[in-house]
Protein backbone atom coordinates (compact mmCIF):
# COMPACT_ATOMS: atom_id res chain seq x y z
CA UNK A 1 0.00 0.00 0.00
CA UNK A 2 1.38 3.46 -0.26
CA UNK A 3 1.27 5.99 2.48
CA UNK A 4 1.66 9.34 3.46
CA UNK A 5 1.59 11.33 6.27
CA UNK A 6 -0.27 14.68 6.03
CA UNK A 7 -2.11 17.21 7.22
CA UNK A 8 -5.80 18.11 5.61
CA UNK A 9 -7.35 21.95 5.73
CA UNK A 10 -10.76 22.25 7.44
CA UNK A 11 -14.13 22.23 5.99
CA UNK A 12 -14.03 26.30 6.77
CA UNK A 13 -10.72 26.59 5.03
CA UNK A 14 -11.40 24.30 2.05
CA UNK A 15 -14.27 26.41 1.44
CA UNK A 16 -12.27 29.05 0.90
CA UNK A 17 -9.16 27.67 -1.27
CA UNK A 18 -11.94 26.99 -3.73
CA UNK A 19 -12.94 30.23 -3.86
CA UNK A 20 -8.68 31.54 -4.70
CA UNK A 21 -8.62 27.99 -6.78
CA UNK A 22 -11.17 29.69 -8.59
CA UNK A 23 -9.89 32.95 -8.94
CA UNK A 24 -5.79 31.19 -10.06
CA UNK A 25 -7.87 28.92 -12.75
CA UNK A 26 -9.53 32.10 -14.12
CA UNK A 27 -6.44 34.04 -13.87
CA UNK A 28 -4.38 31.02 -15.74
CA UNK A 29 -4.88 31.80 -19.37
CA UNK A 30 -2.96 35.47 -18.99
CA UNK A 31 -0.07 34.18 -16.78
CA UNK A 32 0.71 30.98 -19.23
CA UNK A 33 -1.76 31.38 -22.09
CA UNK A 34 -4.67 28.72 -23.02
CA UNK A 35 -4.30 24.98 -22.48
CA UNK A 36 -7.05 22.48 -21.74
CA UNK A 37 -4.28 19.63 -20.23
CA UNK A 38 -4.76 21.53 -17.17
CA UNK A 39 -5.76 18.69 -14.40
CA UNK A 40 -6.83 20.61 -11.02
CA UNK A 41 -6.66 18.65 -8.01
CA UNK A 42 -9.85 18.05 -6.32
CA UNK A 43 -10.50 19.44 -3.09
CA UNK A 44 -10.83 16.59 -1.11
CA UNK A 45 -7.30 15.64 -2.12
CA UNK A 46 -5.94 18.87 -0.66
CA UNK A 47 -3.09 17.96 1.80
CA UNK A 48 0.17 19.40 3.26
CA UNK A 49 2.15 16.37 3.11
CA UNK A 50 4.62 15.46 6.18
CA UNK A 51 6.39 12.61 4.87
CA UNK A 52 5.89 10.18 1.68
CA UNK A 53 6.23 6.72 2.82
CA UNK A 54 5.65 5.09 -0.63
CA UNK A 55 5.03 1.26 -1.00
CA UNK A 56 4.66 -0.14 2.48
CA UNK A 57 3.69 -3.82 3.86
CA UNK A 58 0.17 -3.11 5.57
CA UNK A 59 1.11 -3.88 8.65
CA UNK A 60 3.27 -1.20 9.21
CA UNK A 61 -0.08 0.67 9.93
CA UNK A 62 -0.72 -0.38 13.34
CA UNK A 63 3.29 -0.75 13.99
CA UNK A 64 3.68 3.51 13.45
CA UNK A 65 0.94 4.53 15.19
CA UNK A 66 2.51 4.30 18.87
CA UNK A 67 5.88 5.63 17.78
CA UNK A 68 4.24 8.16 15.28
CA UNK A 69 2.35 9.21 19.07
CA UNK A 70 5.86 9.10 20.86
CA UNK A 71 7.78 10.81 18.60
CA UNK A 72 4.54 13.41 18.61
CA UNK A 73 4.24 13.37 22.62
CA UNK A 74 3.72 17.33 23.80
CA UNK A 75 4.43 18.53 20.31
CA UNK A 76 1.57 21.73 20.12
CA UNK A 77 -0.67 22.49 17.81
CA UNK A 78 -0.09 25.62 15.93
CA UNK A 79 -1.31 28.13 13.10
CA UNK A 80 -0.05 28.09 9.80
CA UNK A 81 -0.23 30.63 7.08
CA UNK A 82 -0.17 30.41 3.24
CA UNK A 83 2.07 32.69 1.52
CA UNK A 84 2.88 32.90 -2.17
CA UNK A 85 2.24 30.48 -5.27
CA UNK A 86 4.74 28.72 -6.64
CA UNK A 87 5.82 26.23 -9.16
CA UNK A 88 8.14 23.02 -9.32
CA UNK A 89 10.18 22.05 -10.66
CA UNK A 90 10.56 26.33 -11.71
CA UNK A 91 8.27 29.05 -13.14
CA UNK A 92 10.14 28.75 -16.31
CA UNK A 93 9.00 24.77 -16.86
CA UNK A 94 6.21 24.41 -14.27
CA UNK A 95 4.14 21.12 -14.02
CA UNK A 96 2.90 21.43 -10.19
CA UNK A 97 1.45 24.85 -9.22
CA UNK A 98 1.20 24.58 -6.05
CA UNK A 99 0.59 27.26 -2.89
CA UNK A 100 3.16 27.65 -0.41
CA UNK A 101 3.34 28.16 3.90
CA UNK A 102 4.48 31.61 4.95
CA UNK A 103 3.97 32.58 8.70
CA UNK A 104 3.89 28.72 10.62
CA UNK A 105 6.41 27.52 7.95
CA UNK A 106 9.06 26.23 10.65
CA UNK A 107 7.21 24.92 12.69
CA UNK A 108 5.80 22.77 10.30
CA UNK A 109 9.46 21.97 9.02
CA UNK A 110 9.64 20.97 12.90
CA UNK A 111 6.72 18.64 12.95
CA UNK A 112 7.95 17.00 9.81
CA UNK A 113 11.40 16.28 11.43
CA UNK A 114 9.38 14.61 14.23
CA UNK A 115 7.65 12.44 11.86
CA UNK A 116 11.18 11.54 10.73
CA UNK A 117 12.13 10.62 13.85
CA UNK A 118 9.36 8.19 14.40
CA UNK A 119 9.70 6.77 11.22
CA UNK A 120 13.44 6.03 11.46
CA UNK A 121 12.17 4.57 14.81
CA UNK A 122 11.07 1.55 13.18
CA UNK A 123 13.86 1.51 10.70
CA UNK A 124 11.43 2.29 8.03
CA UNK A 125 12.35 3.28 4.52
CA UNK A 126 10.72 6.64 2.94
CA UNK A 127 11.38 9.23 0.69
CA UNK A 128 14.20 11.89 2.18
CA UNK A 129 13.76 14.76 -0.10
CA UNK A 130 13.53 18.29 1.53
CA UNK A 131 10.06 18.82 2.72
CA UNK A 132 8.75 22.03 0.58
CA UNK A 133 5.60 22.79 2.61
CA UNK A 134 2.84 23.07 -0.26
CA UNK A 135 -0.38 22.49 -1.24
CA UNK A 136 -0.86 21.67 -5.00
CA UNK A 137 -3.17 23.02 -6.56
CA UNK A 138 -2.93 22.22 -10.31
CA UNK A 139 -0.52 19.96 -12.29
CA UNK A 140 -0.35 20.40 -15.94
CA UNK A 141 2.81 19.30 -19.22
CA UNK A 142 6.05 21.36 -18.94
CA UNK A 143 5.17 25.05 -19.37
CA UNK A 144 6.22 28.82 -18.90
CA UNK A 145 3.49 30.74 -16.27
CA UNK A 146 3.88 34.15 -15.00
CA UNK A 147 3.19 33.97 -11.66
CA UNK A 148 3.17 37.84 -10.65
CA UNK A 149 -0.36 37.62 -13.12
CA UNK A 150 -1.92 35.37 -11.09
CA UNK A 151 -3.44 36.60 -7.44
CA UNK A 152 -2.24 36.26 -3.63
CA UNK A 153 -4.04 34.31 -1.45
CA UNK A 154 -5.94 35.83 1.70
CA UNK A 155 -6.70 33.40 3.63
CA UNK A 156 -7.18 32.78 7.24
CA UNK A 157 -4.36 31.02 8.92
CA UNK A 158 -4.64 26.85 9.24
CA UNK A 159 -4.41 25.73 12.87
CA UNK A 160 -2.60 22.63 12.54
CA UNK A 161 -4.54 20.03 15.36
CA UNK A 162 -3.56 16.64 13.95
CA UNK A 163 -1.95 14.38 11.83
CA UNK A 164 -3.25 12.22 9.32
CA UNK A 165 -1.83 9.03 8.00
CA UNK A 166 -3.45 8.20 4.72
CA UNK A 167 -3.11 5.07 2.02
CA UNK A 168 -3.62 6.58 -1.34
CA UNK A 169 -5.25 4.16 -4.16
CA UNK A 170 -4.25 4.74 -7.28
CA UNK A 171 -6.48 2.77 -9.21
CA UNK A 172 -9.82 0.30 -8.65
CA UNK A 173 -12.99 0.98 -7.28
CA UNK A 174 -11.72 2.74 -4.61
CA UNK A 175 -9.31 4.49 -5.85
CA UNK A 176 -8.60 7.76 -3.37
CA UNK A 177 -7.29 8.30 -0.77
CA UNK A 178 -8.22 6.34 2.64
CA UNK A 179 -7.88 8.38 6.28
CA UNK A 180 -6.02 5.45 8.35
CA UNK A 181 -6.20 7.50 11.39
CA UNK A 182 -5.35 10.54 12.79
CA UNK A 183 -3.06 11.60 15.64
CA UNK A 184 -3.81 14.85 17.50
CA UNK A 185 -1.40 17.04 18.59
CA UNK A 186 -1.00 19.04 22.03
CA UNK A 187 -3.65 21.57 22.48
CA UNK A 188 -1.89 25.21 22.88
CA UNK A 189 -1.24 26.82 25.88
Amino acid sequence: MRLFLGVFPTVDLTERLQSFRDKVEACLPRACGPDKRVRWVKPDRWHLSLQFLGAQEGSLVDRLRPRLAEALSGFKSFPVEFGALGCFPKAARARVLWLGLGAGSDAFLELAERTQRGLDALGVSFDRKPIHPHLTLARFAGRSIALEKLPVAKLAPLLIRKITLVESKLEGPQKGYVLRYELPLAPRS
